[in-house]
């Protein structure tokens, strides 16, 4: 025994293909009209039936191939029938001619429907591409904004390393010399070193304030 797995998007198509009104219940009504006229003027003058070429797309339009197909057959069956019934008596030519008529108008709509059927496809192909298209750009969008988020990320981080991280590393080493040079009392520098801690912060403080100046990014902060 085989199996053969179907995919959703196989299911998909084949739902498409066999689903018969694409405007639901206004199809059929539409469907119901169209043959209706269609028979009752073949009724009244035979050369009506060429009036199909005006409905044939119509019907293509609001039906998939085939059941578009199934309604044209029908229809002309119809017609045929009728030819018959109006014949006094009905003659192998008058049934040839009906027949003929009937399937050259079947033979029509098949090739008009697989016209429209593939620009339909068609259509639906680049609309398939164009929404492609249009997540690729917003993936891209998204990306091209994360990218700019780090770039930032790293002019900020190199900029605080180059000035704020240098400060504090200086104040640092000078507030550990302050503090031994309090404890053993050796008091002549301890002046010039607490005035150079206050003159890094303050330095320190400027960097930081011209970084926010600068445009620092929301969500960086």
């Amino acid at each position: 025994m085989f199996l053969v797995r179907v995919s959703p998007r196989t299911r998909e198509v084949s739902n498409e293909r066999f689903m018969t009104s694409k405007s639901g219940a206004w199809g059929w009504i539409f469907a119901g009209l169209t043959a209706a006229s269609q028979l009752a003027a073949y009724c009244l003058e035979h050369q009506a039936m060429f009036a199909q070429v005006f409905l044939i797309p119509e019907l293509f339009i609001a039906f998939t191939y085939g059941s578009a197909m199934w309604l044209i057959t029908t229809m002309n069956i119809g017609l045929v029938a009728i030819s018959i019934a109006q014949a006094r008596p009905p003659t192998t030519v008058t049934v040839m001619n009906a027949i003929a008529q009937s399937g050259g108008s079947i033979l029509f709509s098949a090739m008009i429907g697989g016209a429209i059927d593939q620009i339909v496809q068609v259509s639906n192909h680049n609309q398939h591409l164009v929404t492609q298209l249009l997540d690729q750009q917003g993936q891209i969008r998204a990306l091209s904004h994360d990218e700019g988020i780090m770039a930032e990320r790293q002019r900020v981080a190199g900029e605080v390393h180059d000035t704020l991280a240098q400060s504090l590393a200086s104040m640092l080493a000078l507030g550990r010399t302050a503090r031994e040079e309090a404890q053993s009392g050796e008091l002549e520098n301890l002046d010039a070193h607490l005035s150079m801690i206050t003159m890094m912060a303050q330095e320190g403080l400027d960097d930081v304030r011209q970084l926010v100046a600068a445009g620092m990014p929301t969500s960086l902060r």
